[in-house]
């Protein structure tokens, strides 16, 4: 782990420091515990030139490499350190902003040091395409060797948090030149809070082509991950970075070996659902939009929902069509993709998680899931009940709290409703229930056990 470890650079290496058997150090880099020691391997680097490249050369794409850029320096730093030790780096893990309570929204300020910092990773990590800047360029030009070495990495996976949109373009360009051999692509893209006397609207990112084409040259990806929470609170304000259409058209539908994708959805993505057609056959995890502060809980925040009308009127004209998808065993939609009964979901689904439903037609023809999380306050008893015809379930889980119903209305649960469903719960298997307030508070906290004898 380089992020709290010391960067060295190619002199710091004691000169009196002996060079490793080789035998000996062959037998110490072959062990597992020290393999999986970032903290050792980092040591190691920094003691002589000898142990340096032992290291280099039994632990070639071995190694995994965080930090945490705190600072412009430190983000300098690092990415030398990746051009000297980019041969045995096999994921590179970098976060841009401190991680507070709500570490997917910053303030302007914030956004932009981290924009610097980006901008700082994205010039020296373009050793990895080939392309080093101008300064380093000219000091490998004294060796073809070096300047050779610089873009050989092992690096198949590259995952960045706190990153505004932004610089997300820029960051998938740096990562043009190992595009077609990495297997995992994770970039966490923040929202911008506000000011209050805020009067203009942030402009749009404008988006760069190069990083768009490096994208949809990562055709060996196991795993990408676009992860931004809907902006749907106010005093919220950001662009996800590919737009959806682009993501969908021109890159996810050449990635043949996906198995688990994640990407945001926004109140103008929604005309953009007919080509979910191009999601590969292959895929068995699938995020459709995040919720804000809703990373390990189903309930824990309400949802004030102002464009709540806009949602359900282009939901009906775009159906959710994911039949196709026969791998898939585990969906996850996000308020900005409530369920409608006109939906089609794979009946290969073993998970599903919903923030809004608004007909359980679709759940009914999946005679294999087995763990369900969803909000019923917009559903009648009588349609619940009929999840009782899924005898495959094992875990139910059911939470409480604002919703819209079918006309627009934001509504949050009452006690007649609740009191109705509570008969259902009993012959449901259900292991969490949670009824939250307009706050989001929690008033009736989880269940341990199964419901259905």
């Amino acid at each position: 782990m380089v992020e709290n470890g010391p960067l060295a650079e190619p002199g710091d290496h004691p000169a009196e420091a002996a060079d490793p058997d080789g035998e000996t150090w062959t037998s110490i880099l072959s062990c597992v515990t020290v393999v999986q020691d970032p903290h050792v391997i980092c040591k190691l680097l920094q003691v002589s030139r000898g142990f340096a490249a032992a290291v280099h050369a039994q632990l070639a794409g071995r190694l995994s490499a965080q930090l945490k850029a705190s600072s412009l320096t430190r983000a300098q730093q690092f990415t030398g350190w990746v051009v000297r030790n980019s041969t045995i780096l096999h994921k590179i893990s970098i976060s841009l902003t401190d991680t507070g309570p709500s570490p997917w929204k910053c303030s302007q300020a914030a956004a932009a040091a981290a924009d610097a910092r980006a901008a700082a990773l994205s010039t020296g990590l373009e050793w990895l395409a080939g392309t080093p800047p101008p300064a380093a360029a000219a000091a490998a030009q004294a060796s073809a060797a070096a300047a050779a070495a610089a873009v050989v990495t092992g690096v198949r996976a590259f995952s960045a948090h706190g990153v505004p949109a932004s610089s997300a373009c820029s960051l998938a360009a740096t990562l043009s030149g190992v595009a077609s051999q990495l297997t995992h692509l994770e970039l966490g893209m923040l929202l911008l809070v506000q000011p209050e006397d805020a009067s203009e609207v942030p402009a749009p990112v404008v988006s760069n082509p190069d990083g768009l084409a490096a994208l949809a040259g990562m055709k060996a990806l196991h795993t990408l991950l676009l992860h931004q929470p809907c902006r749907m609170q106010s005093g919220l304000a950001g662009c996800s970075w590919p737009p959806l259409e682009d993501c969908l058209q021109w890159c996810v539908s050449g990635m043949a070996q996906l198995t688990r994708l994640e990407l945001p959805v926004h109140l103008d993505d929604l005309g953009s659902f007919e080509l979910l057609q191009w999601l590969p056959a292959g895929l068995r995890q699938l995020q459709l939009g995040a919720d804000a502060d809703v990373e390990g809980d189903e309930g824990d925040m309400a949802f004030n929902v102002h464009e709540a009308e806009q949602v359900l009127q282009d939901r009906r004209r775009q159906p959710l069509q994911l039949s196709h998808l026969a791998a898939l065993t585990k969906l996850q939609l996000s308020a900005v993709v409530p369920l409608l009964s006109c939906d089609e979901l794979p009946a290969s689904l073993l998970e599903l998680r919903l923030r809004q439903c608004f007909g359980v037609q679709p759940l009914l023809q999946l005679s294999k899931l087995e763990t369900l999380s969803f909000r019923p306050s917009t559903i009648p008893a009588d349609r619940l009940l009929a999840l009782t015809q899924l005898t495959s379930l094992t875990a139910v889980k059911l939470f409480y709290e604002g919703g819209y119903q079918l006309s627009g209305t934001h509504t949050h649960w009452s006690c007649e409703r609740v009191a109705e469903h509570a008969a259902v719960w009993v012959k449901l298997p259900l292991i969490s229930l949670g009824l939250y307030d307009a706050r989001g508070r929690l008033i009736l906290g989880h269940l341990t056990g199964s419901g259905r004898s």
